[in-house]
């Protein structure tokens, strides 16, 4: 029932004595589901006696007002038993306390089954200690039920809410998610207001916590180059709603890198035309950028080691006819003659020239891992002329080798290629100039050094590669080896040089160290393992062989350029052996169904039948044939079975005749070629 029914009887039922004014009461009995009441108990609250009872009481109990004016039991008996407790408790309380009794309590009656009743009676307390209640008995079912059905509702609606809440929650955090992956960031820039709004994958980008507020528009300009800043301002000015800006920015983060994000964003006017709001996307592709300018890098190596093999294949052939005819000249003059010392000199031009091509092939190509024992004092002194032409005239190039008297065991190529690293390196730290250095020396770690120690004990040849340049700060030498990590400017750098020479001492069983000081110069410290010392290491026979033996055996020779195998015949003759030649590998066919022979000499590449080819077939009928490829493409091969045995063009006479000797004493089964230069 609505508040102002309560408040009447409330007021009409207060501690007056005075009986029930008779229009008053009149208008409450037109009241719909309403009984009146007066009850009087003990001083203890039992022996409940209804003075009172309208006939509205009927509506909550069943029973007529006149039958409960006899038995008020009847009325209190139709109360559920739970109520009844409440009822005794909330009457106990009024009446200690002199306050108004409100109440709701559940009848149940077999007509109307369950409903609300509310329960509004004031105490009044006589002189004896008993207590007279005045009061109203209302029908609060519909409230009650409007109430029950309002909190179910609110519940659905909770539920719903919580569900569309966790499904936007879920979204959110899948596009979340994806922006991690997919390294892409949404942000908004509204000029109204005074940041940015940043979504977590920027600020990831932007290497700035995301519990840290989103800078102003004015501290990320402070990020870009004064170009890009521009740009963006000139993508605002312009109100150009229509159009999609795309655009690369490169951030300078607040860890020291250098961050490429291509960036998408739109213009849109705000709906009360106050202005403009621009919103879009950015991308880091710095690892796309480097891993495509690696992939351009190496395509370009790839293309430069194709040119650069053919050319060596040529000039190795020149060089070749070159030394063996230098050669045999030497052969027939006084060595101090003047035509001898010219002849030495020219052969020794010739033979580092030939060195130099096979340095500058091996360099312009990938190469199988091909470890061995060599002496790096040697390996530099042979590389000497390409670091002088590397370091050129803006810096001064200083070479220090120290009497190690030890050998490493590594891929010569690699060790050269490492070392180049280094030097580029440190001529790019000094760009004005400077001193460059490359010193060896031995370095022993004692096993007093500890586990923490860069290097496990023994003895190692250390190459120290200096120079006087910027030096580099510490977080830098942190994040040096880092695979793509790189201080350059984009195109300038893969990032990938000292990583590449980490990875290199690494498996060579040593280490890198990096020491520097900014404005002062950096110094890197490669470690390789100590192997054998020189002497220790079985020199080979260097004594010409001539005569020894090689009148015995014959030798064919296949070879499809005439002036190589023309000075390679004579060479051959000299040494002594017995020679037959041939242009091709057919013809070495044909020759060998009429004569035999005891070591095939062949050329690789031929026009119709290359030199692993016909050396197949040869040994196919000819088992106990010896096989020795030449080649002007260098060492670069791979086999399968027992190795072969490859004689790199251009080769001197003392060569040749210790090849001979060492396939002549070698077991007859041989390696097949599976891939070589072409």
């Amino acid at each position: 029932m609505p508040w102002t029914v309560s408040s009447q009887a409330r007021l009409a039922l207060s501690e007056s004595a005075v009986p029930f004014e008779i229009p008053f009461k009149q208008a409450l009995l037109k009241i719909p589901h309403l009984a009146i009441h007066q009850f009087a108990t003990d001083a203890y609250g039992d022996r409940r006696e209804f003075h009172y009872l309208s006939e509205g009481v009927e509506w909550f109990c069943g029973t007529t007002a006149q039958a409960l004016l006899g038995d008020a039991d009847l009325f209190y008996d139709c109360i559920l038993p739970d109520d009844r407790v409440r009822l005794s408790r909330a009457e106990t309380a009024a009446a200690s306390s002199g306050e108004p009794l409100d109440l709701n309590v559940r009848f149940a009656t077999q007509n109307r089954g369950l409903c609300w009743c509310r329960i509004l009676s004031v105490p009044r307390r006589h002189e004896d200690g008993s207590l007279m209640w005045d009061g109203v008995y209302l029908d609060a079912t519909s409230e009650i039920e409007g109430r029950r059905q309002l909190r179910d509702l609110n519940g659905l609606l909770d539920l719903r809410l919580n569900s569309r809440t966790a499904e936007r929650d879920r979204a959110r955090a899948s596009l979340t998610n994806m922006e991690r992956v997919t390294r892409v960031g949404s942000w908004v820039y509204d000029p109204a207001k005074p940041t940015l709004e940043w979504s977590e994958s920027v600020f990831e980008i932007f290497a700035i916590a995301p519990g840290h507020p989103p800078p102003s528009f004015a501290e990320f300009m402070d990020y870009l180059p004064d170009d890009q800043r521009r740009y963006i301002e000139g993508i605002i000015d312009s109100q150009d709603c229509e159009r999609t800006w795309e655009y690369k920015l490169s951030i300078s983060r607040t860890d020291g890198s250098i961050r490429t994000c291509w960036t998408e964003a739109r213009l849109e006017r705000k709906e009360d035309g106050s202005g403009s709001i621009l919103f879009g996307i950015c991308r880091d592709i710095t690892d796309h950028d480097t891993a495509e300018v690696v992939s351009k890098h190496s395509h370009k190596m790839e293309a430069i080691g194709q040119l650069t093999s053919g050319l060596a294949h040529d000039f190795n052939n020149l060089l070749a006819i070159a030394i063996g005819n230098l050669d045999l000249i030497k052969e027939e003059s006084d060595k101090e003659s003047y035509v001898g010392k010219r002849c030495q000199d020219a052969l020794s031009a010739a033979i580092r020239g030939a060195d130099l091509t096979q340095q500058l092939l091996s360099l312009s190509r990938r190469e199988s891992v091909r470890p061995r024992l060599v002496h790096l004092n040697d390996l530099i002194e042979r590389f000497q002329c390409l670091l002088d032409s590397t370091v050129g005239r803006g810096a001064r190039l200083i070479t220090n080798l120290g009497d190690d008297g030890c050998t490493v065991k590594v891929d010569p190529v690699q060790f050269e290629s490492a070392l180049l690293n280094l030097v580029i390196n440190a001529k790019d730290a000094m760009p004005s100039g400077g001193a460059l250095s490359v010193e060896t020396s031995l370095h022993h770690v004692s096993e007093a050094a500890g586990e923490d120690h860069l290097l496990s004990p023994g003895s190692y040849v250390l190459t120290k590669v200096s120079d006087t340049g910027t030096g580099m700060p510490k977080d830098v030498i942190e994040r040096a080896f880092e695979p793509f990590y790189t201080t350059k400017k984009i195109g300038e750098g893969t990032g990938l040089g000292l990583s590449m020479v980490s990875g290199f001492a690494k498996q060579a069983g040593g280490d890198v160290e990096i020491i520097s000081e900014v404005g002062r110069g950096t110094s890197i410290l490669l470690y390789l393992p100590c192997h054998l010392a020189v002497n220790e290491i079985k020199s080979t026979d260097a004594r010409d062989p001539s005569g020894d033996g090689a009148k015995d055996y014959t030798v064919l020779l296949v070879d499809d350029n005439p002036a190589v195998r023309n000075v390679t015949e004579m060479l051959l003759r000299d040494i002594g052996y017995a020679v037959m030649t041939a242009d091709s590998g057919l013809s070495a066919l044909s020759l060998l169904r009429h004569v035999k022979a005891d070591v095939l000499l062949t050329d690789v590449l031929m026009a119709h039948m290359t030199g692993p080819e016909l050396a197949l077939a040869i040994t196919e009928k000819y088992p106990e044939m010896r096989v020795i490829y030449t080649s002007g493409f260098g060492d670069d091969w791979e086999t399968s079975g027992s190795e072969f045995h490859l004689l790199a063009k251009p080769f001197t006479k003392l060569a040749l005749s210790l090849k001979l000797k060492e396939a002549i004493n070698s077991p007859s089964s041989i390696g097949v070629p599976t891939r070589y230069p072409t």
